[in-house]
């Protein structure tokens, strides 16, 4: 009986050390077997009546040297064009603005000048995202999609899950245009739940598309214009500007972070 006891008090402990076990105390990028940390950054419509949540955010990499995080979103929270365009009409002819590089696009106008802004609203943590390339507000490029430090796999084609993202409501049934059409209006959600996203990578200077992630994790291309591909930004964060208040790092526990002024 007693043996009994003691084998039960044992695996009492275990069970009570599993949370800490799996609790962070700082922020890290992907480590394989441990998966990522989470935080929470800024507010977004989120509920499919577009009611404002806060916007869950996967650290990606930890850069030792800058300490700076790469974070990018835990989901595809909007819909938007490369090359804004009204109509399926102009679409379908080509007649559109061509770009060279993603820096030229609308798409990255957007996410630096009314997207960003929407997230943060009036907190100062605003002043801790960094300036790179394309702003403070950009999706990944190919590159940093098949990068294997991030968690993400290496290879472009087929099917992968790590690349795979699922859309919040407000994203999926986010109309761009009234009347733009009845080829896929809405974002497109496939059998298991995922929709595709817009990746910064042009296909050619000159052509008419964008890389993007399909639904199933491949890496292929969409016309500018279309108005059914997700948004699912990624930003860097200063660290040395922020501190953590709140959470373990989990994903049902991200970190609450809070800036430092001053720094």
């Amino acid at each position: 009986m007693k043996k009994a006891f003691s084998i039960l008090m044992i695996c009492v402990l275990l069970c009570a050390l599993i949370p800490a076990a799996f609790a962070e105390d700082a922020i890290r990028g992907y480590k394989k077997g441990s998966g990522y940390v989470y935080v929470y950054l800024g507010t977004y419509p989120t509920t499919k009546n577009g009611d404002r949540e806060s916007v869950l955010w996967r650290v990606l990499f930890l850069e030792d040297e800058t300490n700076e995080a790469l974070l990018m979103t835990e989901y595809i929270i909007d819909v938007q064009q490369v090359i804004f365009c009204d109509n399926v009409k102009d679409s379908d002819a080509r007649n559109f603005r061509l770009i060279s590089d993603y820096g030229e696009s609308d798409l990255n106008v957007w996410m630096n000048e009314v997207m960003l802004q929407d997230i943060m609203g009036e907190d100062p943590i605003i002043d801790a995202v960094v300036e790179k390339q394309y702003g403070r507000l950009y999706p990944l490029t190919d590159e940093q999609h098949l990068n294997t430090d991030y968690g993400f796999s290496a290879t472009r084609w087929y099917r992968q899950k790590t690349r795979m993202c699922p859309a919040t409501p407000y994203a999926k049934n986010h109309l761009l245009y009234e009347n733009y059409g009845s080829e896929h209006p809405y974002l497109h959600v496939d059998g298991n739940g995922n929709s595709c996203y817009w990746s910064a990578t042009i296909k050619d200077p000159g052509d008419v598309k964008l890389s993007l992630v399909g639904e199933n994790g491949h890496l292929s291309f969409g016309v500018y214009t279309r108005v059914n591909v997700g948004v699912r930004p990624a930003l860097v964060l200063d660290m040395d500007m922020c501190r953590i208040v709140s959470g373990t790092g989990t994903i049902k526990d991200p970190f609450i972070l809070e800036y430092v002024p001053g720094n």
